[in-house]
């Protein structure tokens, strides 16, 4: 027959054999005496045998109490380790934190920011996801989910990161083969290259208000990579929506060219995490990483 022992029972059979009698184990756990021996009687009950010898002063364990509490102290020992190891978690810089994120952006501006917290932090190991599928951070055991637009109805917790902002972004030769002037009027005349990402938010529909149509023209090119994007707009193939913090390095050698510099869509940059409550340092410190990143980029 299988026994149901309440564990709670159990350290407290341990305490009262390690104190001596009920009334010093009352005492020390802040107890009532009597739901002490309250608890010490069910306790036996379940073990259908008695476990202490008791008189009006003081208690001793029988011989089954004798081997119970062992047991009892190898009880508390793993109790006192687990506890350690959630503490350590919830406080540690160190362990594992797994990241994901789209891989259009993933491998340019915020893979520089997490190389940049990772050197800040040695005892961490950082695993970083960079994809276009859905991702499961439950089955897949990801601490962090970084995604761009409105974030989407969910059960998981969301922290806004800040917003990235975008140029459209040319080559002086490209620019120089177009009619002039060139306006959010006459956007949907040229050519485009396009992210997954892009055509998931229609940022190009976020033209200021009495602008007209969308401003996407025809689709040149469609890619998975920003850095792709950028390469392919600064040798020619037709313009795009850059974020500012990667456009603008290519404007002083002349590799990229701001055009209709009014227009500046912005796009938010969220992070998913499972916990509402109790977030791991860890996953605590990337988060303030990353927002104090984007905020410093974007006022550069």
């Amino acid at each position: 027959m299988q026994l149901s022992l309440d564990l709670d029972d159990l350290m407290l059979f341990q305490s009262v054999v390690e104190s001596g009698s009920l009334t010093s184990a009352a005492n020390k756990l802040g107890v009532p005496r009597a739901t002490l021996s309250r608890r010490l009687i069910a306790l036996e009950k379940s073990c259908g045998a008695m476990l202490l010898k008791r008189n009006t002063r003081k208690v001793s364990p029988t011989a089954l109490g004798l081997d119970l509490l062992q047991e009892c102290a190898d009880i508390a020992r793993a109790r006192d380790s687990i506890a350690r190891k959630i503490a350590r978690s919830a406080t540690s810089m160190s362990g594992t934190l797994h990241v994901a994120m789209p891989i259009e952006f993933g491998t340019a501006w915020l893979g520089q920011a997490i190389s940049e917290f990772a050197l800040e932090h040695n005892d961490l190991q950082i695993v970083v996801d960079t994809t276009t599928r859905p991702i499961d951070l439950i089955g897949e055991g990801v601490d962090i989910l970084i995604a761009f637009g409105e974030p989407k109805p969910s059960r998981l917790t969301v922290r806004k990161l800040g917003e990235i902002r975008y140029g459209l972004y040319c080559s002086p030769t490209y620019e120089a083969g177009l009619p002039q002037p060139i306006s959010l009027a006459t956007l949907p005349a040229l050519d485009w290259v396009v992210t997954e990402l892009q055509s998931g938010q229609s940022l190009w529909n976020t033209v200021p208000s009495g602008a007209g149509r969308s401003a996407l023209g025809r689709v040149r090119a469609r890619v998975n990579s920003i850095r792709l994007l950028r390469e392919m707009v600064s040798c020619g193939t037709g313009v795009g929506l850059i974020p500012e913090i990667l456009g603008r390095d290519y404007v002083p050698g002349g590799r990229l060219k701001r055009i209709v510099p009014e227009w500046e869509p912005r796009l938010p940059l969220n992070a998913y995490i499972v916990s509402r409550t109790s977030v791991p340092r860890a996953t605590r410190a990337m988060l303030k990483y990353l927002a104090d990143a984007i905020r410093k980029s974007q006022d550069a």
